[in-house]
């Protein structure tokens, strides 16, 4: 082989190697993938190997498993003026995994937030009704 043949085999490896790796997306059992072409909503993608056009296509994982949120103990006062420190903790799951990236800006601090405003909803504050 002459050095000519050489650089073009090299070239040719680089050249797939730019398109074919990117394309070549592995999703986990527990995981769903939301795929995006130019920013609109292609569809779902399951477990396993999945394809998408490079460079193109976008593809986010969303983890599907059920999580645990610990909320911030929180005191309150009960209608006979006893002091409580009230721990909680909230399991989450993601039902939709298009509706989790498009419909919620941040997951991880809205499950928070909804964590912590549930529990205050609940909770006695100490005040006549």
């Amino acid at each position: 082989m002459t050095v000519q043949n050489i650089l073009i085999a090299v070239g040719a490896l680089a050249v797939l190697a730019f398109l074919i790796v990117p394309a070549i997306k592995i999703i986990w059992q527990y995981q769903r993938g939301v795929v995006f072409r130019f920013g609109k909503l292609v569809g779902e993608r399951g477990p396993g190997f999945n394809v998408i056009i490079p460079y193109v296509d976008r593809m986010i994982k969303v983890d599907m498993r059920v999580e645990t949120l610990v909320v911030e103990p929180q005191e309150v006062i009960t209608r006979d003026n006893v002091t409580v420190q009230v721990d909680a903790v909230v399991y989450f799951q993601p039902v939709n995994p298009s509706d989790t990236i498009i419909k919620v800006q941040d997951y991880a601090k809205a499950r928070q937030r909804h964590g912590t405003s549930g529990r205050r909803r609940l909770l006695p504050t100490g005040q006549p009704q």
